[in-house]
């Protein structure tokens, strides 16, 4: 595990047994104990934090997954060639540059998904388990989190501003 990953366990292991707020019903009772607070950022058997398989991680992962469209697009947009990367290791058809933008704003998006699960009690239906034990928002509730945990567009492009600006 390299720096940014060492840096990422440490930051994430500070959240573990957080309680996610689940609204009283009777299949409460029914969800597995991971769902019921905060199991840790990567899957044991993978090390890996893709692929989740608990709620509040696919929370994460899908507002990380809607931030990096943004990011990608942005920096596409002012002819940044996104498989060009500095902390993140370069993998095929992967825009790994992306994932060096998002790090500065990380804190934004982990703030504002644990302000909206604050203000909103959590339902079983709003997480589909599939198959292969891996948890994805449904489609209700990933159209409600992408409006209500949006990151807004000055700081994603002063983000990019700033790599930009580096850059020169």
């Amino acid at each position: 595990m390299q720096l940014e990953g060492k840096g990422a366990a440490r930051y994430f292991d500070s959240w573990l047994g957080f309680p996610l707020p689940w609204k009283k019903d009777r299949m409460i009772s029914k969800l597995p104990p991971h769902w019921i607070s905060y199991p840790g950022r990567l899957k044991p058997k993978t090390e890996r934090a893709k692929d989740a398989t608990d709620p509040l991680n696919s929370l994460l992962n899908f507002c990380y997954g809607c931030l990096a469209a943004r990011l990608e697009a942005i920096a596409i947009s002012y002819g940044i060639d996104c498989s060009c990367t500095i902390l993140h290791s370069d993998k095929e058809n992967r825009a790994s540059l992306t994932w060096d933008l998002i790090e500065p704003i990380r804190p934004v998006i982990d703030s504002n998904v644990l302000s909206f699960i604050k203000t909103r009690k959590l339902v079983p239906g709003d997480f589909v388990q599939q198959n292969n034990g891996v948890v994805k928002l449904s489609s209700e509730f990933s159209r409600l989190v992408s409006t209500a945990v949006d990151i807004p567009a000055s700081i994603v492009g002063a983000g990019i501003q700033r790599y930009i600006k580096e850059l020169k």
